[in-house]
């Protein structure tokens, strides 16, 4: 199946270096891209975001393989440190020492006295040579040593400014996902915003259905109202009637009476 796709895409490329000449490349190179385009298209800003998490997450292995070197290099910093130290302190007795023997060789003495022992003067000379030449080779070696802790610290300087690096890029790649994921969720909600907004016609035809359910209720009512006043009831009590002018005279006669007795 393999070969088959591999033969086809030959194909296509004869096929567009014959049509299109040296074009073609052009031509596949602006198709690609435009395949890598639409298929990014065709994944959600959601998915994306999801991916763009799972990217980041997958930045912990080589920030932590990083951290694991910067301890093992500060491991062997602080043991290198000590053997130094240990060496230094070991030199400083041997030039102790190396300057005793000299200072008695130096004085033409036969014999030396050391403790309870006591040395001839070529025995005192080879004893110095031996102990002077394992000095130098001591001291070359601590010289190097002390090469060696300043580049391991130049290197564990590094990889501390790698490792902070790494971090605070991380860290600033994590509030960008952030930021994406707060913008997505103002645009979803300004998207179910736009889903219900209601424009003027939509009210307008709501509100013209309620008037017209409000006026046929209307109608209805009058209509019940109508039949009611077809079947009228009987009087059973008579309404009182009176003369105008009699209950205007009572009214003001009434009023002038009171005046005067309060007067």
């Amino acid at each position: 199946m393999f070969k088959k796709v591999l033969i086809v895409v030959a194909l296509v490329v004869l096929v567009g270096g014959f049509l299109f000449g040296r074009d073609a490349v052009s031509y596949v190179s602006m198709g690609l891209d435009e395949i890598q385009n639409s298929t990014k298209d065709m994944f959600p800003v959601e998915v994306e975001i999801k991916r763009a998490k799972h990217e980041l997450a997958s930045l912990e292995k080589p920030i932590n393989d990083c951290m694991e070197q910067k301890y093992n290099e500060a491991v062997s910093v602080a043991r290198l440190k000590r053997e130094i130290a240990s060496a230094e302190e070991k030199l400083s007795q041997d030039r102790l020492e190396i300057g005793i023997l000299k200072s008695d060789l130096e004085n033409g003495d036969q014999y030396v006295t050391y403790g309870d022992r006591t040395f001839t003067q070529e025995e005192v000379v080879a004893d110095l040579t031996r102990r002077f030449n394992r000095f130098k080779v001591a001291e070359a070696t601590v010289q190097t040593k002390r090469e060696i802790l300043h580049q391991r610290e130049n290197a564990l300087a590094s990889m501390e400014e790698k490792l902070t690096a790494m971090e605070s890029a991380k860290h600033q790649l994590a509030l960008e996902i952030e930021n994406l994921e707060a913008r997505l969720a103002a645009v979803q909600v300004a998207e179910t915003r736009a889903e219900f907004n209601l424009d003027d016609s939509d009210l307008a035809r709501v509100r013209k259905l309620i008037d017209d359910v409000s006026a046929r209720i209307e109608v209805k009512a009058m209509m019940l109202d109508g039949e009611t006043d077809a079947y009228p009831e009987i009087p059973v009590t008579q309404p009182q009637s009176g003369d105008i002018l009699e209950e205007i005279n009572s009214y003001f006669d009434g009023a002038s009476s009171e005046v005067v007795v309060n007067n």
